[in-house]
């Protein structure tokens, strides 16, 4: 199964305009990286830039469960600090 993710491009090309590059091309043309469920999160960001990819299917017993982003598993990675209290 083959993916479009950019949304931009996903328009233009749904739009009957052929991808006109070759990265257009690639990004339209090769199959979505998948994850299984329950692999962890450092497991998924090395497959993810094993791939040069920033997104990925998550999937269980063939079946698309979900989407992760790179930026998902940054923030689990590197959660953001709490805000200080505000000064008295």
């Amino acid at each position: 199964m083959s993916v479009c993710v950019r949304p931009l491009l996903r328009l233009h090309v749904s739009e009957g305009n052929p991808p006109t590059s070759d990265r257009q091309r690639h990004v339209c043309s090769h199959p979505a990286l998948r994850i299984p469920a329950g692999t962890t999160v450092s497991t998924a960001l090395t497959r993810m830039r094993e791939a040069s990819e920033q997104l990925a299917l998550v999937t269980e017993d063939q079946r698309i469960m979900g989407v992760v982003t790179i930026t998902d598993v940054l923030r689990r990675l590197f959660p953001r600090a709490p805000a200080p209290p505000p000064a008295t």
